[in-house]
């Protein structure tokens, strides 16, 4: 079930990569992600944030395949992993609006 608020989250850590949720969704777009940090939730999910080398954007997954857009003020909010992966791809701005 997607979320239609954000949730606080914070950087739990940066040394550890996880790309078993990037495979998932993107395998063929591996090479064009770096790995940046894991985030853990408020209620204990935790993230990891993926950067578009080229766009800068960011998916941040979790390990059920779920997708959260980064929405300021260390908020994150549940959005479908698709359209996430689709606007990260693209050139552009966008918002995360709740």
């Amino acid at each position: 079930m997607r979320s239609t608020h954000a949730v606080h989250g914070r950087i739990v850590q940066v040394e550890d990569p996880s790309w078993e949720p990037l495979a998932e969704l993107a395998p063929n777009h591996l090479d064009d992600f770096m790995w940046m940090f894991e985030a853990e939730l408020d209620s204990g999910l935790r993230l990891h944030a993926y950067k578009h080398w080229w766009t800068r954007r960011y998916l941040h997954l979790d390990c059920e395949g779920r997708a959260f857009a980064y929405c300021g003020d260390d908020r994150y909010r549940e959005v479908d992993p698709c359209w996430l992966l689709r606007l990260v791809l693209r050139r552009g701005q966008f918002e995360c609006h709740e």
